[in-house]
């Protein structure tokens, strides 16, 4: 069991009932409040007119604070929901790998198979009689065929029992290298998406783009080369449009743990406004589902 858990769903869902309730109360104060005295009576259209204009600052007020509770609801739940998602993904894509990688083992087990039981060798022998023979015998018994592979799995897809998605569609080269994997988790009905889209190039080469639930993009980029050294790009555009770009080099970036050093001016950052893609991907102390 986990020790925290946080249903990001029912936060979300607070922080759209909340921005309900805040364009509710501006509906109140802005809306017009005059009455004609033929229509409700001189004393009630003069106390309506009153009870407005007192209450207009406390509206006002409500509005703001309701503003900043929506704000902070929906941006802890997608937060979460970033983290989650991100971790989510990896797993869905090594599940992938996994599927993927038993097929092979089953294709090649079949293939095999097929082309052992159709190679014949010679086997000399002596019959009961002490007389030599030759006969024609496969290699492989055509009649005992092990598990045929069925058609090739393109990724994996999960939904799970709330109703929240998990899929990845994968993609290979001609001799099995996998070559990108696409993948998108939502939260069913919810209305929170994570979009990951990941393409491999060699000597540890890959593009990363992430579309985030908050409207965020990043884009990681890293270009390796045949000994080992390479750079790294990460590009970072949020919901307004404001990009913030870091650089790095580094070594043993075809191998499984390259090190990085940046080489952008941490100290003033390189951010300017427009352009920009995805990438990247969290992780999470909710649940995944």
């Amino acid at each position: 069991m986990a020790d925290i858990v946080i249903d990001y769903e029912l936060l979300n869902q607070l922080g759209k009932d909340t921005d309900t309730l805040k364009h509710k109360i501006s509906d109140a104060r802005t809306s017009n409040h005059h009455y004609a005295p033929n229509d409700v009576g001189p004393d009630a259209s003069f106390m309506i007119d009153m009870y407005y204009h007192a209450w207009s600052g406390a509206f006002k007020h409500a509005w703001n604070l309701l503003e900043s509770l929506s704000n902070t609801y929906t941006s802890v739940a997608k937060q979460w929901f970033d983290q989650d998602a991100g971790y989510a993904a990896t797993a869905n894509e090594q599940a992938a790998g996994f599927t993927h990688s038993m097929w092979e083992m089953k294709k090649s087990a079949y293939d095999s198979w097929q082309r052992l039981s159709h190679t014949y060798v010679t086997v000399h022998g002596f019959d009961d009689n002490g007389n030599p023979y030759e006969k024609q015998v496969p290699l492989a018994d055509p009649n005992q065929p092990p598990e045929a592979p069925g058609t090739e799995p393109d990724g994996y897809h999960y939904t799970a029992s709330d109703g929240s998605t998990h899929n990845t569609t994968s993609t290979y080269d001609s001799n099995g290298n996998l070559t990108s994997n696409d993948t998108v988790v939502t939260d069913g009905n919810g209305g929170l998406s994570y979009h990951e889209h990941t393409t491999f190039g060699d000597n540890g080469s890959y593009t990363s783009t992430v579309e985030h639930p908050d409207g965020t993009k990043t884009t990681e980029t890293v270009t390796g080369n045949a000994d080992g050294t390479g750079t790294k790009t990460d590009v970072t555009v949020d919901a307004d449009g404001k990009t913030t770009t870091q650089t790095w080099t580094g070594t043993g970036v075809n191998g499984a743990n390259p090190t990085w050093t940046q080489t952008d001016d941490t100290s003033n950052s390189d951010t300017q406004h427009g352009g920009g893609g995805g990438g990247g991907g969290g992780g999470g102390g909710h649940q995944v589902k």
